[in-house]
């Protein structure tokens, strides 16, 4: 199967390059064929990112994970994610038995960084 997809990509890659004659266009052709399969990698990550719930139950540590995990990925694609967005998602995705931390959280004057939020949720 890998090398399955992987003859497909370099032919996809070869079709365009063999009707490029410039290099600086052939470097144009393929910068724009990997910037447009980041974007969408983005967005499913983006979109999987904000849709997670924690179900009644389930264990927190799993969801932490699963957030970093995403995180970590963002990363690797050169894009930061700002604590204030990731706060959000796991407070969003929190089961409703949290909800007393989801308001003890908001209430605070300063919002706390991401890493003393997951630190609370583990230790409390």
């Amino acid at each position: 199967m890998f090398i399955f997809v992987l003859s497909v990509k370099l032919y996809d890659i070869l079709e365009t390059m063999t009707h490029i004659d410039d290099p600086y266009d052939g470097w144009e052709a393929l910068k724009m064929m990997f910037e447009a399969r980041d974007l969408v990698r983005k967005l499913h990550i983006s979109n999987k990112l904000h849709t997670i719930k924690m179900e009644e139950g389930s264990q927190l540590t799993m969801l932490l994970k699963f957030i970093k995990e995403f995180k970590t990925q963002f990363v690797a694609m050169g894009k930061k994610v700002e604590d204030v967005v990731l706060i959000q998602i796991v407070l969003n995705a929190l089961s409703p038995s949290y909800e007393d931390f989801i308001q003890t959280i908001i209430a605070q004057d300063a919002l706390p960084s991401f890493e003393k939020i997951v630190s609370k949720l583990l230790y409390e």
